[in-house]
């Protein structure tokens, strides 16, 4: 008990430090990237960024609790603002190939597009929890970075509604 007390108060002390350190991106340039897609075709963000006014970036793996829990909401709010806002779904686990991630965006009814990350993002970021959500504006422009999960579509949606303005 006394263990999980201590693990408790350490994870809860820990958490703010990270969406602080997430919070120093915001202002800075994504870099570009182009990754595969699960449908065999390919992502860049630059050209998603002529389509869409934001790009929202989620960086997970599919063996991560809040991830899975945060992916139906995510999926919900970008069905609502797809006209507008896109996201992309990138693994940062090299074990998650795009046959499991494609069976985990089946399993899950996801219809967003995902990859895998190239190293590059996570390194930028410097992930060391996920998920991370970042979401960019037209010049890749990080206007969010936030480190944890998402507990409803309304939070993504509220996102969308404040940066879209």
């Amino acid at each position: 008990m006394k263990k999980t007390v201590v693990a408790l108060i350490a994870v809860l002390l820990v958490f703010p430090l990270c969406s602080a350190a997430a919070e120093g991106f915001v202002g800075q340039t994504l870099p570009d990237f182009t990754v595969e897609t699960l449908d065999g075709g390919s992502y860049t963000l630059s050209e998603a960024l002529e389509q869409r006014e934001l790009v929202l970036v989620n960086l997970f793996a599919t063996w991560c609790p809040p991830c899975r829990m945060e992916f139906p909401f995510l999926e919900t709010a970008w069905q609502q603002y797809r006209d507008r806002v896109d996201v992309i779904a990138l693994s940062l686990e090299p074990s998650d190939t795009l046959q499991v991630l494609a069976g985990f965006a089946q399993e899950l009814d996801l219809s967003f597009p995902m990859g895998r990350d190239t190293g590059d993002l996570g390194t930028f970021l410097q992930v060391v929890y996920i998920p991370v959500t970042v979401i960019v504006d037209k010049d890749r422009q990080i206007l969010s970075c936030e480190v944890g999960a998402q507990t409803s579509a309304e939070a993504f949606c509220g996102w969308f509604d404040e940066l879209l303005q």
